[in-house]
């Protein structure tokens, strides 16, 4: 990839021919705008206490949700998605696994 244009071109053409996430696979989003969600991140450390304040949704479609992002979030950088592999009800949390850090919003 020589470019930040190419790999957008390519994860959008993916995404539109493998509809891999909701709701184009024709499953529902899990949350609902004004849900109170733990957030999971990349490196394992968990942020509870976060509102889901929209859907993202951009026009046209930009390599953010081809890549599955698609909720904005109560948080430090709310105009940037979250992806909802790395969301849960933050009422379904119980104690952190061991090795998860924790940090609350609330």
């Amino acid at each position: 990839m020589s470019s930040h244009w190419e790999y957008q071109e390519k994860v959008v053409a993916q995404h539109d021919a493998e509809k891999p996430f909701a709701p184009e696979n024709g499953e529902p989003l899990k949350f609902a705008v004004g849900d109170v969600v733990a957030f999971t991140n990349e490196y394992g450390v968990m942020f509870r206490g976060i509102r889901v304040t929209g859907f993202y949704k951009p026009d046209p479609i930009n390599s953010l949700y081809a890549t599955g992002r698609r909720y904005l979030l109560d948080w430090s950088s709310p105009w940037f998605p979250a992806k909802e592999s790395s969301l849960q009800l933050d009422s379904e949390v119980g104690d952190a696994p061991e090795g998860v850090v924790v940090y609350g919003y609330a």
